[in-house]
Protein backbone atom coordinates (compact mmCIF):
# COMPACT_ATOMS: atom_id res chain seq x y z
CA UNK A 1 0.00 0.00 0.00
CA UNK A 2 1.42 3.37 -1.04
CA UNK A 3 2.08 5.82 1.79
CA UNK A 4 -0.10 8.90 2.08
CA UNK A 5 1.06 12.30 0.93
CA UNK A 6 1.52 13.38 4.53
CA UNK A 7 3.80 10.41 5.25
CA UNK A 8 5.79 11.07 2.10
CA UNK A 9 6.38 14.70 2.99
CA UNK A 10 7.24 13.79 6.58
CA UNK A 11 9.74 11.19 5.37
CA UNK A 12 11.40 13.70 3.07
CA UNK A 13 11.71 16.17 5.94
CA UNK A 14 13.10 13.42 8.19
CA UNK A 15 15.68 12.50 5.57
CA UNK A 16 16.79 16.11 5.31
CA UNK A 17 17.02 16.41 9.09
CA UNK A 18 19.09 13.25 9.40
CA UNK A 19 21.47 14.28 6.63
CA UNK A 20 22.12 17.46 8.61
CA UNK A 21 22.71 15.57 11.85
CA UNK A 22 26.18 15.84 13.40
CA UNK A 23 26.20 12.13 14.22
CA UNK A 24 27.94 10.17 11.43
CA UNK A 25 25.97 6.99 12.08
CA UNK A 26 22.65 8.81 11.76
CA UNK A 27 23.70 10.47 8.49
CA UNK A 28 24.95 7.19 7.03
CA UNK A 29 21.71 5.34 7.86
CA UNK A 30 19.44 8.14 6.66
CA UNK A 31 18.81 6.81 3.15
CA UNK A 32 18.05 3.21 4.18
CA UNK A 33 15.65 4.35 6.94
CA UNK A 34 13.81 6.70 4.57
CA UNK A 35 13.48 3.98 1.92
CA UNK A 36 12.09 1.55 4.49
CA UNK A 37 9.17 3.94 4.96
CA UNK A 38 7.93 2.94 1.50
CA UNK A 39 8.20 6.43 0.01
CA UNK A 40 9.10 6.55 -3.73
CA UNK A 41 12.79 6.94 -4.42
CA UNK A 42 12.38 9.91 -6.79
CA UNK A 43 11.31 12.52 -4.20
CA UNK A 44 13.83 11.24 -1.67
CA UNK A 45 16.57 11.52 -4.30
CA UNK A 46 15.61 15.13 -4.90
CA UNK A 47 16.06 15.84 -1.17
CA UNK A 48 19.49 14.19 -1.18
CA UNK A 49 20.51 16.10 -4.31
CA UNK A 50 19.51 19.37 -2.68
CA UNK A 51 21.77 18.67 0.29
CA UNK A 52 24.72 17.86 -1.99
CA UNK A 53 24.90 21.63 -2.47
CA UNK A 54 25.18 22.23 1.28
CA UNK A 55 27.92 24.52 2.56
CA UNK A 56 29.04 21.80 4.99
CA UNK A 57 31.32 19.13 3.56
CA UNK A 58 30.07 16.38 5.87
CA UNK A 59 26.51 17.01 4.74
CA UNK A 60 27.53 16.96 1.06
CA UNK A 61 29.33 13.65 1.56
CA UNK A 62 26.39 12.07 3.39
CA UNK A 63 23.95 13.32 0.76
CA UNK A 64 26.07 11.85 -2.05
CA UNK A 65 26.12 8.48 -0.30
CA UNK A 66 22.37 8.70 0.26
CA UNK A 67 21.67 9.53 -3.37
CA UNK A 68 23.77 6.62 -4.57
CA UNK A 69 22.22 4.30 -1.98
CA UNK A 70 18.63 5.22 -2.84
CA UNK A 71 19.15 4.41 -6.51
CA UNK A 72 20.94 1.16 -5.73
CA UNK A 73 17.98 -0.29 -3.84
CA UNK A 74 15.33 0.52 -6.42
CA UNK A 75 15.52 1.28 -10.13
CA UNK A 76 14.73 4.92 -10.78
CA UNK A 77 15.74 6.81 -13.91
CA UNK A 78 14.83 10.03 -12.13
CA UNK A 79 17.50 9.41 -9.47
CA UNK A 80 20.19 8.73 -12.07
CA UNK A 81 19.27 11.88 -13.97
CA UNK A 82 19.23 13.97 -10.78
CA UNK A 83 22.77 12.84 -9.92
CA UNK A 84 24.02 13.25 -13.49
CA UNK A 85 22.55 16.77 -13.67
CA UNK A 86 24.76 17.75 -10.75
CA UNK A 87 27.81 16.97 -12.91
CA UNK A 88 26.99 20.26 -14.62
CA UNK A 89 27.16 22.26 -11.38
CA UNK A 90 29.68 25.10 -11.35
CA UNK A 91 30.95 24.14 -7.87
CA UNK A 92 33.77 21.57 -8.00
CA UNK A 93 32.77 20.07 -4.64
CA UNK A 94 29.22 19.49 -5.86
CA UNK A 95 30.50 17.82 -9.03
CA UNK A 96 32.74 15.57 -6.94
CA UNK A 97 29.80 14.53 -4.79
CA UNK A 98 27.74 13.85 -7.93
CA UNK A 99 30.52 11.57 -9.20
CA UNK A 100 30.47 9.79 -5.86
CA UNK A 101 26.70 9.41 -6.00
CA UNK A 102 26.72 8.00 -9.52
CA UNK A 103 29.45 5.56 -8.52
CA UNK A 104 27.32 4.48 -5.57
CA UNK A 105 24.42 3.70 -7.88
CA UNK A 106 26.47 0.83 -9.32
CA UNK A 107 26.25 -0.96 -5.96
CA UNK A 108 23.27 -3.26 -6.47
CA UNK A 109 23.70 -5.37 -3.35
CA UNK A 110 20.33 -4.23 -1.94
CA UNK A 111 18.37 -3.80 -5.16
CA UNK A 112 14.84 -5.17 -4.89
CA UNK A 113 14.00 -5.26 -8.60
CA UNK A 114 15.60 -6.80 -11.64
CA UNK A 115 16.29 -3.59 -13.54
CA UNK A 116 19.87 -2.49 -13.96
CA UNK A 117 20.23 0.66 -11.91
CA UNK A 118 23.93 0.98 -12.69
CA UNK A 119 23.20 0.98 -16.43
CA UNK A 120 20.80 3.88 -15.97
CA UNK A 121 23.37 5.85 -14.02
CA UNK A 122 26.09 5.10 -16.62
CA UNK A 123 23.80 6.19 -19.45
CA UNK A 124 22.96 9.43 -17.68
CA UNK A 125 26.66 10.15 -17.14
CA UNK A 126 27.60 9.20 -20.72
CA UNK A 127 25.17 11.79 -22.07
CA UNK A 128 27.41 14.45 -20.48
CA UNK A 129 30.50 13.31 -22.39
CA UNK A 130 29.41 15.61 -25.23
CA UNK A 131 28.67 18.60 -22.98
CA UNK A 132 30.03 21.94 -24.15
CA UNK A 133 31.77 22.51 -20.80
CA UNK A 134 35.07 20.65 -20.46
CA UNK A 135 34.68 20.43 -16.67
CA UNK A 136 31.39 18.60 -17.11
CA UNK A 137 32.91 16.22 -19.66
CA UNK A 138 35.76 15.47 -17.27
CA UNK A 139 33.35 14.86 -14.37
CA UNK A 140 31.27 12.51 -16.53
CA UNK A 141 34.38 10.47 -17.36
CA UNK A 142 35.34 10.31 -13.68
CA UNK A 143 31.85 9.06 -12.84
CA UNK A 144 31.97 6.33 -15.49
CA UNK A 145 35.37 5.30 -14.17
CA UNK A 146 33.68 4.25 -10.92
CA UNK A 147 30.93 2.22 -12.58
CA UNK A 148 32.90 -0.84 -13.65
CA UNK A 149 30.99 -3.12 -16.02
CA UNK A 150 28.17 -0.57 -16.35
CA UNK A 151 30.60 1.77 -18.14
CA UNK A 152 31.60 -0.88 -20.68
CA UNK A 153 28.82 -0.09 -23.24
CA UNK A 154 30.15 3.48 -23.34
CA UNK A 155 33.80 2.55 -23.96
CA UNK A 156 33.59 3.89 -27.50
CA UNK A 157 32.55 7.32 -26.21
CA UNK A 158 35.44 7.23 -23.73
CA UNK A 159 37.78 6.45 -26.64
CA UNK A 160 36.56 9.50 -28.51
CA UNK A 161 37.33 11.64 -25.48
CA UNK A 162 41.02 11.02 -26.23
CA UNK A 163 40.60 13.46 -29.11
CA UNK A 164 39.14 16.17 -26.88
CA UNK A 165 40.67 19.63 -27.25
CA UNK A 166 40.98 19.89 -23.45
CA UNK A 167 44.02 18.21 -21.87
CA UNK A 168 42.17 17.61 -18.58
CA UNK A 169 39.46 15.66 -20.40
CA UNK A 170 42.05 13.60 -22.28
CA UNK A 171 43.92 12.81 -19.07
CA UNK A 172 40.68 11.76 -17.38
CA UNK A 173 39.92 9.44 -20.32
CA UNK A 174 43.41 7.92 -20.08
CA UNK A 175 42.86 7.24 -16.38
CA UNK A 176 39.46 5.72 -17.18
CA UNK A 177 41.08 3.25 -19.60
CA UNK A 178 43.66 2.37 -16.95
CA UNK A 179 40.98 1.83 -14.29
CA UNK A 180 38.44 -0.02 -16.44
CA UNK A 181 41.06 -2.11 -18.26
CA UNK A 182 39.47 -4.97 -20.18
CA UNK A 183 36.03 -3.44 -19.59
CA UNK A 184 37.08 -0.59 -21.90
CA UNK A 185 38.56 -2.83 -24.62
CA UNK A 186 35.69 -2.00 -26.96
CA UNK A 187 36.89 1.60 -27.02
CA UNK A 188 40.22 0.71 -28.64
CA UNK A 189 39.10 1.40 -32.21
CA UNK A 190 37.69 4.81 -31.31
CA UNK A 191 40.84 5.52 -29.34
CA UNK A 192 43.24 4.63 -32.16
CA UNK A 193 41.25 6.72 -34.61
CA UNK A 194 43.15 9.73 -33.26
CA UNK A 195 46.49 8.35 -34.43
CA UNK A 196 45.66 10.36 -37.55
CA UNK A 197 45.14 13.58 -35.58
CA UNK A 198 47.18 16.59 -36.67
CA UNK A 199 47.95 17.61 -33.08
CA UNK A 200 51.00 15.82 -31.67
CA UNK A 201 49.62 16.30 -28.13
CA UNK A 202 46.51 14.28 -29.04
CA UNK A 203 48.65 11.52 -30.56
CA UNK A 204 50.66 11.42 -27.33
CA UNK A 205 47.39 11.01 -25.43
CA UNK A 206 46.54 8.03 -27.64
CA UNK A 207 49.89 6.49 -26.79
CA UNK A 208 49.31 7.07 -23.06
CA UNK A 209 45.89 5.43 -23.26
CA UNK A 210 47.40 2.44 -25.06
CA UNK A 211 50.01 2.14 -22.31
CA UNK A 212 47.15 2.17 -19.79
CA UNK A 213 45.69 -0.91 -21.50
CA UNK A 214 48.91 -2.96 -21.41
CA UNK A 215 48.32 -6.23 -19.62
CA UNK A 216 44.56 -5.72 -19.57
CA UNK A 217 43.27 -5.14 -23.09
CA UNK A 218 46.54 -4.85 -24.99
CA UNK A 219 45.62 -7.32 -27.72
CA UNK A 220 42.50 -5.29 -28.57
CA UNK A 221 44.55 -2.10 -28.69
CA UNK A 222 47.16 -3.76 -30.93
CA UNK A 223 44.51 -4.96 -33.37
CA UNK A 224 43.04 -1.45 -33.47
CA UNK A 225 46.42 0.21 -34.12
CA UNK A 226 47.68 -2.15 -36.84
CA UNK A 227 45.50 -0.78 -39.71
CA UNK A 228 47.16 2.61 -39.27
CA UNK A 229 50.55 1.10 -40.16
CA UNK A 230 49.37 1.39 -43.77
CA UNK A 231 48.43 5.06 -43.52
CA UNK A 232 49.76 7.30 -46.32
CA UNK A 233 50.90 9.73 -43.61
CA UNK A 234 54.33 8.81 -42.16
CA UNK A 235 53.46 10.56 -38.89
CA UNK A 236 50.48 8.25 -38.47
CA UNK A 237 52.53 5.18 -39.39
CA UNK A 238 55.16 6.09 -36.82
CA UNK A 239 52.54 6.78 -34.16
CA UNK A 240 50.87 3.40 -34.78
CA UNK A 241 54.22 1.60 -34.64
CA UNK A 242 55.09 3.38 -31.39
CA UNK A 243 51.81 2.12 -29.92
CA UNK A 244 52.91 -1.41 -30.78
CA UNK A 245 56.26 -0.73 -29.12
CA UNK A 246 54.46 0.05 -25.86
CA UNK A 247 52.22 -3.00 -26.16
CA UNK A 248 55.31 -5.24 -26.29
CA UNK A 249 54.52 -8.96 -26.36
CA UNK A 250 50.88 -8.24 -27.17
CA UNK A 251 52.14 -7.14 -30.60
CA UNK A 252 53.47 -10.63 -31.35
CA UNK A 253 50.69 -11.57 -33.74
CA UNK A 254 51.34 -8.57 -35.96
CA UNK A 255 55.11 -8.78 -36.48
CA UNK A 256 54.87 -9.64 -40.19
CA UNK A 257 53.02 -6.37 -40.81
CA UNK A 258 55.87 -4.44 -39.19
CA UNK A 259 58.64 -5.82 -41.42
CA UNK A 260 57.73 -3.78 -44.56
CA UNK A 261 58.05 -0.63 -42.45
CA UNK A 262 61.77 -1.31 -41.99
CA UNK A 263 62.14 -0.11 -45.59
CA UNK A 264 60.01 2.98 -45.05
CA UNK A 265 61.37 6.26 -46.40
CA UNK A 266 60.80 7.96 -43.05
CA UNK A 267 63.44 7.29 -40.39
CA UNK A 268 60.88 7.66 -37.58
CA UNK A 269 58.80 4.85 -39.06
CA UNK A 270 61.80 2.56 -39.55
CA UNK A 271 63.01 3.15 -36.01
CA UNK A 272 59.57 2.58 -34.48
CA UNK A 273 59.02 -0.61 -36.51
CA UNK A 274 62.38 -2.03 -35.43
CA UNK A 275 61.64 -1.18 -31.80
CA UNK A 276 58.20 -2.77 -32.05
CA UNK A 277 59.70 -6.01 -33.36
CA UNK A 278 62.24 -5.92 -30.55
CA UNK A 279 59.53 -5.31 -27.95
CA UNK A 280 57.57 -8.32 -29.21
CA UNK A 281 60.57 -10.59 -28.80
CA UNK A 282 59.47 -13.23 -26.30
CA UNK A 283 60.21 -16.90 -26.67
CA UNK A 284 57.32 -18.74 -28.28
CA UNK A 285 55.24 -15.59 -28.81
CA UNK A 286 56.12 -15.08 -32.48
CA UNK A 287 56.15 -17.33 -35.55
CA UNK A 288 59.88 -16.84 -36.07
CA UNK A 289 60.66 -18.52 -39.40
CA UNK A 290 58.96 -16.09 -41.84
CA UNK A 291 60.17 -13.11 -39.81
CA UNK A 292 63.74 -14.44 -39.76
CA UNK A 293 63.72 -14.95 -43.51
CA UNK A 294 62.38 -11.44 -44.19
CA UNK A 295 64.82 -9.69 -41.84
CA UNK A 296 67.80 -11.61 -43.17
CA UNK A 297 66.78 -10.69 -46.70
CA UNK A 298 66.74 -7.00 -45.74
CA UNK A 299 70.18 -7.24 -44.14
CA UNK A 300 71.72 -8.91 -47.20
CA UNK A 301 69.86 -6.98 -49.89
CA UNK A 302 70.96 -3.63 -48.51
CA UNK A 303 74.47 -4.74 -47.55
CA UNK A 304 76.30 -2.79 -50.25
CA UNK A 305 73.91 0.15 -50.52
CA UNK A 306 74.54 3.52 -48.96
CA UNK A 307 72.08 6.17 -47.84
CA UNK A 308 68.59 4.75 -47.42
CA UNK A 309 69.85 1.18 -47.87
CA UNK A 310 72.20 1.58 -44.91
CA UNK A 311 69.36 2.81 -42.73
CA UNK A 312 67.17 -0.12 -43.73
CA UNK A 313 69.97 -2.54 -42.89
CA UNK A 314 70.49 -0.90 -39.51
CA UNK A 315 66.79 -1.19 -38.69
CA UNK A 316 66.67 -4.86 -39.71
CA UNK A 317 69.85 -5.62 -37.76
CA UNK A 318 68.46 -3.92 -34.65
CA UNK A 319 65.31 -6.05 -34.86
CA UNK A 320 67.27 -9.28 -35.39
CA UNK A 321 69.57 -8.45 -32.50
CA UNK A 322 66.61 -8.16 -30.12
CA UNK A 323 64.90 -11.25 -31.51
CA UNK A 324 68.10 -13.33 -31.21
CA UNK A 325 67.78 -13.12 -27.44
CA UNK A 326 64.28 -14.57 -27.62
CA UNK A 327 64.85 -17.15 -30.33
CA UNK A 328 67.87 -19.42 -30.74
CA UNK A 329 67.11 -19.64 -34.46
CA UNK A 330 68.11 -15.99 -34.95
CA UNK A 331 71.37 -16.55 -33.06
CA UNK A 332 71.98 -19.72 -35.08
CA UNK A 333 71.68 -17.92 -38.41
CA UNK A 334 74.06 -15.19 -37.26
CA UNK A 335 76.47 -17.69 -35.72
CA UNK A 336 76.67 -19.68 -38.96
CA UNK A 337 78.22 -16.64 -40.62
CA UNK A 338 81.23 -16.57 -38.33
CA UNK A 339 81.73 -20.28 -37.59
CA UNK A 340 84.97 -21.65 -39.01
CA UNK A 341 84.36 -24.75 -41.12
CA UNK A 342 86.67 -26.05 -43.87
CA UNK A 343 83.74 -27.81 -45.52
CA UNK A 344 81.55 -24.71 -45.61
CA UNK A 345 80.74 -23.82 -49.20
CA UNK A 346 79.30 -20.35 -48.59
CA UNK A 347 81.82 -17.55 -48.24
CA UNK A 348 80.48 -14.69 -46.17
CA UNK A 349 81.61 -11.15 -46.81
CA UNK A 350 83.16 -8.94 -44.12
CA UNK A 351 79.93 -6.99 -44.02
CA UNK A 352 77.89 -10.14 -43.37
CA UNK A 353 80.27 -11.12 -40.57
CA UNK A 354 79.97 -7.60 -39.16
CA UNK A 355 76.16 -7.81 -39.11
CA UNK A 356 76.31 -11.30 -37.58
CA UNK A 357 78.42 -9.99 -34.70
CA UNK A 358 76.04 -7.06 -34.16
CA UNK A 359 73.19 -9.55 -33.86
CA UNK A 360 75.07 -11.94 -31.56
CA UNK A 361 75.93 -9.07 -29.23
CA UNK A 362 72.28 -9.06 -28.17
CA UNK A 363 71.73 -12.82 -28.18
CA UNK A 364 72.23 -13.31 -24.44
CA UNK A 365 72.35 -16.97 -23.43
CA UNK A 366 71.71 -18.04 -27.03
CA UNK A 367 75.24 -16.99 -27.98
CA UNK A 368 76.84 -19.84 -26.02
CA UNK A 369 77.56 -22.17 -29.00
CA UNK A 370 79.27 -19.32 -30.88
CA UNK A 371 81.36 -17.65 -28.17
CA UNK A 372 84.65 -19.10 -29.41
CA UNK A 373 83.85 -17.89 -32.91
CA UNK A 374 83.09 -14.39 -31.65
CA UNK A 375 86.50 -14.34 -29.93
CA UNK A 376 88.13 -15.65 -33.12
CA UNK A 377 86.76 -12.65 -35.02
CA UNK A 378 89.32 -10.53 -33.13
CA UNK A 379 91.80 -11.99 -35.65
CA UNK A 380 89.71 -11.10 -38.71
CA UNK A 381 91.41 -9.15 -41.50
CA UNK A 382 88.64 -6.54 -41.57
CA UNK A 383 88.84 -3.67 -39.07
CA UNK A 384 85.04 -3.28 -38.74
CA UNK A 385 84.63 -6.98 -38.03
CA UNK A 386 87.24 -6.87 -35.27
CA UNK A 387 85.58 -3.77 -33.83
CA UNK A 388 82.18 -5.49 -33.91
CA UNK A 389 83.67 -8.48 -32.04
CA UNK A 390 84.93 -6.14 -29.31
CA UNK A 391 81.50 -4.50 -29.01
CA UNK A 392 79.72 -7.86 -28.98
CA UNK A 393 81.89 -9.25 -26.18
CA UNK A 394 81.23 -6.14 -24.12
CA UNK A 395 77.48 -6.17 -24.78
CA UNK A 396 77.14 -9.83 -23.85
CA UNK A 397 78.20 -9.09 -20.28
CA UNK A 398 78.07 -12.15 -18.03
CA UNK A 399 77.25 -14.38 -21.02
CA UNK A 400 80.79 -13.79 -22.36
CA UNK A 401 82.61 -14.38 -19.07
CA UNK A 402 83.60 -17.96 -19.92
CA UNK A 403 85.37 -16.84 -23.07
CA UNK A 404 87.66 -14.41 -21.23
CA UNK A 405 90.55 -16.87 -21.27
CA UNK A 406 90.41 -17.30 -25.06
CA UNK A 407 90.39 -13.54 -25.52
CA UNK A 408 93.37 -13.19 -23.14
CA UNK A 409 95.38 -15.74 -25.15
CA UNK A 410 95.22 -13.36 -28.08
CA UNK A 411 97.20 -10.84 -26.04
CA UNK A 412 100.20 -12.91 -27.11
CA UNK A 413 99.34 -12.97 -30.81
CA UNK A 414 102.13 -12.09 -33.24
CA UNK A 415 99.95 -9.42 -34.89
CA UNK A 416 99.88 -6.20 -32.82
CA UNK A 417 96.41 -5.34 -34.16
CA UNK A 418 95.04 -8.59 -32.71
CA UNK A 419 96.73 -7.85 -29.38
CA UNK A 420 95.26 -4.36 -29.37
CA UNK A 421 91.71 -5.55 -30.08
CA UNK A 422 92.02 -8.36 -27.53
CA UNK A 423 93.03 -5.87 -24.82
CA UNK A 424 90.20 -3.58 -25.85
CA UNK A 425 87.72 -6.47 -25.71
CA UNK A 426 88.75 -7.37 -22.15
CA UNK A 427 88.30 -3.75 -21.15
CA UNK A 428 84.82 -3.73 -22.64
CA UNK A 429 83.98 -6.93 -20.77
CA UNK A 430 84.78 -5.08 -17.53
CA UNK A 431 84.02 -7.01 -14.33
CA UNK A 432 83.29 -10.14 -16.37
CA UNK A 433 86.97 -10.30 -17.42
CA UNK A 434 88.55 -9.28 -14.12
CA UNK A 435 90.33 -12.64 -13.86
CA UNK A 436 92.26 -11.69 -16.98
CA UNK A 437 93.54 -8.40 -15.53
CA UNK A 438 96.92 -9.94 -14.70
CA UNK A 439 97.44 -10.69 -18.38
CA UNK A 440 96.78 -7.06 -19.24
CA UNK A 441 99.27 -5.95 -16.58
CA UNK A 442 101.87 -8.29 -18.01
CA UNK A 443 101.21 -6.93 -21.50
CA UNK A 444 101.76 -3.37 -20.28
CA UNK A 445 105.13 -4.37 -18.86
CA UNK A 446 106.36 -6.19 -21.98
CA UNK A 447 104.61 -4.56 -24.97
CA UNK A 448 106.74 -2.62 -27.45
CA UNK A 449 103.93 -1.33 -29.65
CA UNK A 450 102.79 2.08 -28.36
CA UNK A 451 99.17 1.68 -29.58
CA UNK A 452 98.78 -1.73 -27.97
CA UNK A 453 100.25 -0.47 -24.71
CA UNK A 454 97.94 2.57 -24.69
CA UNK A 455 94.85 0.41 -25.20
CA UNK A 456 96.00 -2.03 -22.50
CA UNK A 457 96.47 0.81 -20.01
CA UNK A 458 92.99 2.06 -20.87
CA UNK A 459 91.59 -1.45 -20.40
CA UNK A 460 92.94 -1.54 -16.84
CA UNK A 461 90.54 1.28 -15.96
CA UNK A 462 87.76 -1.31 -16.11
CA UNK A 463 88.98 -2.57 -12.73
CA UNK A 464 89.56 0.57 -10.59
CA UNK A 465 90.52 -1.42 -7.49
CA UNK A 466 93.33 -3.04 -9.52
CA UNK A 467 94.27 0.17 -11.25
CA UNK A 468 97.97 1.06 -11.21
CA UNK A 469 98.19 4.77 -10.46
CA UNK A 470 101.17 5.21 -12.73
CA UNK A 471 101.61 8.36 -14.89
CA UNK A 472 100.82 6.33 -17.98
CA UNK A 473 97.55 5.00 -16.54
CA UNK A 474 96.57 8.39 -15.15
CA UNK A 475 96.94 9.97 -18.56
CA UNK A 476 94.17 7.76 -19.88
CA UNK A 477 91.72 8.40 -17.03
CA UNK A 478 89.39 10.54 -19.09
CA UNK A 479 89.25 8.28 -22.14
CA UNK A 480 86.14 6.37 -23.14
CA UNK A 481 86.23 2.68 -23.99
CA UNK A 482 84.07 3.32 -27.02
CA UNK A 483 85.99 6.35 -28.25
Amino acid sequence: MAPSGTVAVATQQLLKKRLLNVDTKIRDAAADQAFDMGVPVGPLSAVAAEQIESEFWFVRSAAARALGRLSSVESCEESAEIAAKLLEHEDLNVREMAIKALGGQSDTSRRKDEEDVGAQAAYAAALRLAHENARVRRSAIQALMLMGEHASPHAGLLGRCIGDSNLGVRNAAIEAFRTLGSLAAAGSEDLCMFLEHDDAAVRRSVLSAVVALVGQAGSAAASAAVPYLASPNPVTRAAAANCLVELGVETAGHCEKLIPLLEDEDVRVRRAAANALAAAAVQGSVQMKPILKSLLHLCDTHASLGGHGTEVRKAATHAMRALSCASASFAKVAGARIVYDDTQMTVYTPHQRFVALCILGGAGANVKPYLSDVARMLEDDDFDVKRAAVEALGDLGAHAEKIGGEVARRLHHQNPDVRRFAADALGHMGPHAERQARHIEALIDTEDDADVKRVAERAMLAWPHLHDHSPAASSTAGMSFRA
